[in-house]
């Protein structure tokens, strides 16, 4: 009898002290509640104020720039050289004059890019429906020229250009290839590829290099 009842107040007391512990907030028994409070404490450092960056991350870090920029007078082919990599280029001239337009009288052109060939006295550019333009003397226009027909006019997109010994070389998006005679416009030869041209054209040492829409890369030899 003795045994039973000193079991009951044993039972008794376990009861109240694990009631109490359980809603024990200083002793850190219970383990997830300091780390619910550790973690909104870190919450409220990191959005102080006076907890942001005083210094730079890395100061010791120096920056060189080994090469100068290049005074380039001439841009004979589309993205200017032979290797895809157009240099930091520093403008050698003076703008004389200034023309203002209204978007308005800026007739719609189907080509997407412009490519430009700029030699000393002269430079060429491309017009509305493929038509390739030279201009010398400050702006005046000295030949004019078209190798597309009506329909082509109307589905040229791009043309990638290329000045090599007095020639210019050209490329479309419709599969043509041609060369033009710098001095006098005239067309010295048109030929047809069997795919689409879709990269830029680039001229060396007697041939033309060009990739066409079945990621084919094509060395065209020239007279």
């Amino acid at each position: 009898m003795v045994n039973k009842v000193f079991r009951s107040i044993l039972i008794f007391f376990l009861s109240i002290i694990l009631f109490e512990c359980s809603f024990d907030d200083k002793t850190g028994i219970w383990i997830d509640k300091p780390k619910l409070k550790a973690a909104n404490t870190l919450l409220i450092k990191l959005s102080d104020e006076q907890n942001k960056f005083q210094k730079e991350l890395n100061p010791e870090l120096t920056i060189n720039f080994n090469s100068q920029a290049k005074t380039n007078k001439k841009w004979i082919m589309s993205g200017l050289n032979y290797s895809n990599l157009t240099y930091h280029l520093r403008f050698d001239g003076q703008i004389d004059k200034f023309s203002k337009y209204k978007f308005k009288t800026i007739q719609h052109s189907t080509i997407k890019e412009n490519p430009l060939i700029v030699e000393k006295n002269y430079f060429i550019v491309i017009a509305e429906k493929g038509s390739i333009l030279k201009f010398v003397n400050r702006g005046k226009l000295q030949w004019s020229r078209n190798v597309y027909s009506k329909k082509e006019k109307k589905k040229i997109e791009s043309i990638s250009l290329a000045l090599s010994k007095g020639n210019l070389y050209a490329i479309d998006n419709l599969g043509k290839y041609y060369a033009i005679n710098v001095d006098t416009g005239e067309i010295i030869w048109v030929k047809r590829h069997d795919a689409l041209f879709n990269s830029q054209i680039k001229v060396y040492k007697g041939k033309i290099y060009a990739v066409d829409s079945n990621n084919m890369i094509n060395c065209f030899f020239y007279n």
